[in-house]
Formats: C-alpha cells, sequence, structure tokens
C-alpha cells in the first residue's frame, strides 16, 4: 500500500499535497504500473463501486464530485446493466427452484424446464428459445 503524505504531514497546520508528479512516479517505478495515471485509480475505485451496487450518487460523495451530472459520466461503469439484471432474476428463479429434479416440456419453440416438486400450481418457469428445432436443452 501506498500513501503519499504533504511535508506537513502531521503537524498542526497539515495541508494536502499539491504536486503528486514526484511521488506519483516514485510509486509507478516500484510497483511496475507504467502507463496508468492517478484518473485511471479514480476510474478503478468508481467502477468496483459500481459493479458492488453503489449508486452513482454515492460513488460520486466517494470521489468529492459536488454536481451529479460529474458522476453521470461514469454511467458508462455499469457496462452491462441488462444482463446483470437478467443474471439476478436467473439467480432468484434457481433458489426458488431449490435442487428438485427437473422435467423438460417443449412448448412452440421453447423448452420449458419445469421443477416437479412445484407442479402443486407454483408459478417457478424457467424457459430459454432452442437453438434449432429438436435440440435439446442443456
Amino acid at each position: 500500500e501506498f500513501v503519499i503524505a504533504g511535508d506537513s504531514a502531521g503537524g498542526v497546520a497539515e495541508k494536502p499535497r499539491a504536486d503528486l508528479k514526484r511521488p506519483w512516479a516514485a510509486i509507478q517505478r516500484r510497483a511496475k504500473l507504467k502507463g496508468i495515471r492517478i484518473h485511471d485509480l479514480r476510474h478503478t475505485h468508481a467502477s468496483f463501486g459500481a459493479a458492488g451496487g453503489l449508486g452513482l450518487p454515492v460513488i460520486g460523495k466517494l470521489l468529492g464530485h459536488k454536481q451529479a451530472a460529474t458522476t453521470a459520466r461514469y454511467a458508462h461503469l455499469d457496462v452491462d446493466p441488462l444482463r446483470r439484471a437478467s443474471e439476478n432474476i436467473g439467480r432468484r428463479i434457481a433458489d426458488a427452484l431449490g435442487d428438485a429434479p427437473l422435467r423438460k416440456a417443449r412448448r412452440g419453440n421453447k423448452i420449458i424446464a419445469l421443477n416437479a416438486a412445484n407442479d402443486s400450481g407454483s408459478s417457478a418457469v424457467a424457459a430459454r428459445k432452442s437453438p434449432r428445432r429438436g435440440a435439446e436443452a442443456q
């Protein structure tokens, strides 16, 4: 871990360091971080926060943004929110189905996997389109 302290660190009139160029160059050499900018670390910090489910307002506060529009530029960090949402729903369906054996049924061009234990009226059903007619479900 690296900490870049100002010359007055720990003193009564502690001030933040104004120039990070020299200490950052030393960190880059020691950690073998060629071509990495401090700003890249901010983006990495924000992207891990977004991937962890933090909202943009929280990320903005962590980064010290005063305007929401500044943090909105970081919205690209959640590259595929639809995929993440779909996987979340899929996990919830799998949890609802439990470990009961599945039986497969065909409806049109869809393979339907029904949980045998939930035949008593439960609506837990997982469906996917078949890649081609007559293909088996995986």
